[in-house]
């Protein structure tokens, strides 16, 4: 059927679907750390994760251990993509537009300053646990998304797409946190040498080559030179997507076909075009197969084409990365950051100011900060609640936003070097995920009711 072509609504649906099992895949690798961290493996789960992994080019090397490339490595192929969102959301999404934009700004806002407020006032006087005042700031957008999934169609799309939002500038706020917080002592050759790949990349996008490699190439040198910097190499993959071109140039015949289409329209011919109206947006389809083209966007009362194709390089490199990052990239980060020892373990623990902290700023900051700062909003009359959605089903969600994970455990990385104290945020992280997830899916599963798809 043409309909299920159209670009926008055909993208959104590939992003709930990998997002979702990709949070499925993501608590069954947790589950697997765990597991392996009180086991007879535990020593060879060890012995993997601080294994040397030596780069070498003359006098140049690289020496990490595998648990740093997946940190510093890998994880900045993830910042890569989650930037790549925020830019295509900023561009043509759910965050275009003022409008659209004001609620889940105004919720992360809540969202990151009430649980970090409760982090800080639990942990007032230690200042190496202050260190960890970010943790429960952040969402994880895959595991909020399997959730959703489990919940089916009784959760309505605007819903969705608001929890999508939220997590998103959630992350946005975790990278520029990282990125003044979290930097150690500064570099100046290799931080030149990253200004220097930076102008290559603003060039590269300037003359609009749509060629990915080149931005690829220049990407590894930039994330070389971060790295050595003293700056989180994971900085790189965000300076990346920022360059990457959000059109290609375009094939002159689909062009060409297009602007016969957008004829066609307006003397109210619809031959060899498919018109499906999406968030008071006209898109039109090719019936041509052989064009490549998959959606075009027609304000009507003016020629103002938008055509967003598969040639596209951003939606090529998000598209080409997505799959990468959901089923390996998050999983192996997950292998290797969510183990902690139940050995010992004891209510002592869960009390410690540090657990306490991250637990409660996750699975009551969040919520308290998403629901308050949510009515402040709509109170003030700067946003109001989503379409079809109501209090209790938005009290759902915000207890959703509790489910940190990802972020969370990376920045408690950053946080702390004492494997001491990464116990205490890994139970903390876990335990409130853990608790956030099960409160919201109930909660959303005796207020939802049934959602027509039409």
């Amino acid at each position: 059927m043409l309909e299920e072509n159209v670009m926008p609504v055909r993208m959104l649906r590939e992003f709930f679907l990998l997002e979702s099992a990709g949070g499925i895949l993501l608590v069954i690798a947790a589950v697997i750390a765990i597991l392996i961290f009180n086991s007879p493996l535990e020593n060879y789960y060890h012995d993997i994760l601080h294994a040397p992994v030596l780069i070498q080019l003359g006098n140049f090397s690289i020496d990490k251990d595998f648990h740093h490339w997946i940190n510093d490595g890998l994880m900045a192929i993830f910042f890569l993509l989650v930037s790549l969102e925020i830019k295509r959301e900023v561009l043509d999404g759910q965050l275009s537009s003022r409008a659209q934009i004001s609620l889940p700004m105004i919720a992360a806002l809540g969202g990151l300053i009430v649980p970090s407020l409760i982090y800080i006032s639990l942990n007032w006087g230690n200042s190496t646990a202050l260190q960890g005042w970010a943790i429960p700031a952040a969402t994880d957008i895959a595991f909020a998304l399997g959730v959703l999934t489990l919940l089916g169609s009784r959760v309505p799309e605007s819903l969705k797409l608001t929890l999508v939002s939220i997590a998103i500038i959630d992350d946005l706020a975790a990278i520029l946190i990282i990125a003044v917080f979290y930097t150690e002592n500064l570099s100046m050759m290799p931080l030149l040498g990253a200004l220097l790949c930076i102008v290559v990349l603003f060039a590269l996008n300037k003359r609009k080559i749509s060629e990915l490699s080149p931005y690829m190439v220049v990407g590894t040198l930039l994330w070389v030179c971060v790295l050595k910097s003293g700056l989180h190499a994971t900085l790189a993959g965000v300076i990346v997507a920022m360059f990457i071109p959000a059109k290609g140039k375009g094939d002159p015949v689909v062009k060409e076909r297009i602007s016969e289409s957008v004829t066609l329209i307006e003397t109210g011919d619809n031959t060899g075009v498919f018109r499906g109206s999406i968030d008071d947006r006209l898109y039109v389809e090719l019936v041509d197969a052989d064009l490549n083209s998959s959606a075009t966007e027609v304000n009507t009362g003016e020629v103002n084409i938008t055509t967003r194709t598969e040639q596209d390089p951003l939606y090529r490199l998000e598209h080409g990365l997505h799959i990468w990052v959901a089923f390996l990239i998050l999983p192996l980060f997950a292998l290797a950051n969510a183990g902690v020892s139940l050995k010992g373990l004891n209510l002592d623990f869960f009390v410690e100011p540090v657990t306490l902290g991250v637990a409660l700023g996750l699975l009551f900051g969040k919520p308290i900060g998403v629901m308050l700062f949510t009515y402040i909003g709509i109170t003030l009359k700067f946003c109001s609640l989503p379409t079809n959605v109501e209090w209790k089903q938005y009290f759902g969600l915000a207890l959703l936003a509790g489910i940190g994970f990802t972020m969370s455990l990376f920045i408690g990385g950053l946080a702390f070097d004492d494997e001491g104290f990464q116990t205490l945020v890994r139970l903390g992280v876990i335990t409130a995920s853990l608790a956030s997830g099960v409160l919201g899916y109930f909660t959303l599963r005796i207020s939802g009711t049934k959602q027509i798809n039409i």
